[in-house]
């Protein structure tokens, strides 16, 4: 890897981040350190010293684990000063990296908003949801038992500072992703990287709007409009550059939002929820559009169009048409993000295409791609096994029915939910 500067064409200038020096195979390890600070919870009880809480590079108040990691850092720095230049070649949005005078508590903090990454605890955020589900069978009662958790819910179980992977820019079509164990972190690919190219992880969700990631880059340094960043990467610059693209995506993002919303609040199918917010022709003219774009570049509104037209196809009977538009949606996500994608979120694809193979009759295919749910976090990594299998079957009930028997008389959705359970609980025992 090469960690020194280099000129990008994108912006024009010098930037720093990490170049690949040789060829990187799809999954290998790249990079992996130790953390410089790490705070393993977010409930950590904050330094007593009041001016650690109160950020004076942004002036607002600071969340209890930053305040912590910022108290970890000065009094590192005291022992060892010798740390100083390691940590402010790190971007803090005003300094030069050259500057390493003293114990600088603004620029401090600055680098920890700038340069932290928040440990997401994937695992007990779905326990949660799973604990929820068994709580309130009835959807409006989830949503009610949901929201009051919310208020007090973490999402987060840590945060930590790693001068090198800090050093990995963004992108919403990036070739890495991260993870960590502990205090330490580890990147790995997602696909093939090439000598000479940039390596990038993303900063944000991978299922943020334009409009979202747009937000959030432009308040990255210190929430407000002065101090972020405008991503250049492909993806963004192709809906910035092209009017076509940005309308197209706005209008497609925005009327899945509404379809999800009306098929949840109103408990109407998806596919008259999608051809009340997408009418059939104007849904029918975005596909014959995105086709000439490349895969990476039609995610988000891509697979969401894909996934609101074989809503549309199930509830007219052409199965096959809809499993084709359900596995293409997964497609585009993985072309964007690289096969490696957070558990739940992948697996929240393939139950679809799961419900889709059902009603053409394609158990083999349905079989495999539950294996490979049930094979990968969260449901590895849930504490105890027994636990982990029931989770399973009521998640993919849950995930899976919406588009398998979502029309069908109620009768018949007991059927299904039988033969599905006892086909996810023989996935689980083989």
């Amino acid at each position: 890897l090469n960690w020194a500067p280099f000129f990008s064409c994108q912006s024009n200038t010098t930037i720093r981040g990490v170049k690949a020096t040789g060829r990187i195979g799809q999954g290998e390890l790249v990079s992996a350190s130790k953390a410089l600070a790490f705070v393993p919870d977010q409930d950590t009880k904050a330094s007593q010293d009041l001016t650690l809480q109160f950020d004076l590079s942004n002036h607002r108040l600071n969340r209890s684990s930053k305040v912590e990691m910022v108290s970890k850092l000065v009094s590192l720095l005291h022992r060892r000063p010798s740390v100083i230049p390691k940590l402010y070649k790190l971007s803090d949005g005003k300094c030069s990296p050259e500057d390493c005078s003293g114990i600088d508590i603004p620029r401090i903090q600055r680098i920890v908003n700038v340069n932290s990454f928040g440990i997401l605890d994937d695992v007990h955020f779905y326990y949660e949801e799973w604990e929820v589900m068994n709580k309130c069978r009835d959807l409006d009662d989830q949503l009610k038992e949901s929201r009051k958790r919310s208020k007090n819910k973490h999402l987060f179980s840590g945060v930590g500072l790693w001068t090198n992977e800090s050093l990995y820019n963004h992108s919403c079509i990036p070739n890495c992703t991260w993870e960590t164990i502990g205090d330490q972190i580890f990147v790995s690919s997602t696909r093939e990287v090439l000598p000479g190219e940039e390596l990038c992880i993303s900063y944000v969700s991978v299922d943020e709007s334009y409009a979202q990631r747009r937000e959030t880059f432009r308040s990255w340094v210190d929430n407000s409009s002065r101090g972020g960043f405008e991503c250049r990467c492909p993806r963004c610059s192709a809906i910035r550059e092209d009017p076509k693209l940005r309308d197209m995506t706005i209008r497609i993002e925005a009327s899945y939002r509404k379809a999800g919303e009306i098929a949840m609040l109103k408990r109407v199918p998806m596919a008259m929820a999608a051809n009340q917010v997408l009418p059939i022709e104007e849904r029918r003219r975005y596909l014959k559009n995105f086709q000439f774009y490349p895969q990476n570049i039609q995610h988000n509104a891509g697979a969401y169009l894909r996934i609101l037209e074989g809503a549309y196809l199930t509830s007219v009977g052409s199965y096959l048409e809809a499993l084709a538009c359900f596995e293409t949606a997964v497609e585009i996500r993985c072309a964007a993000y690289g096969s490696h994608r957070p558990g739940m979120d992948l697996a929240k694809d393939l139950w679809r295409v799961v419900g889709a193979a059902m009603n053409c009759q394609q158990k083999d295919k349905a079989r495999t791609l539950l294996a490979q749910i049930w094979t990968a976090p969260p449901f590895t990594e849930f504490p105890r096994r027994n636990e982990a299998k029931t989770a399973f079957v009521d998640f993919t009930l849950q995930y899976t029915l919406p588009w398998w028997g979502d029309l069908a008389p109620l009768e018949y959705q007991l059927v299904m939910e039988q033969v599905l359970t006892e086909l996810v609980l023989s996935v689980c025992n083989s």
